[in-house]
């Protein structure tokens, strides 16, 4: 069970480099994984 998160807004930021500021602060947007992503 993985609750609520989007990964799918995650995947699009992610592959359309989108400034996730605004999202950074909604408990729907997996922001770790995001940076995880990031970082690898």
């Amino acid at each position: 069970y993985y609750g609520y998160w989007s990964f799918e807004s995650a995947a699009i930021a992610d592959i359309l480099s989108v400034d996730i500021s605004p999202f950074e602060n909604n408990k729907y947007f997996p922001k770790d994984m995001y940076f995880y992503k990031k970082v690898e």
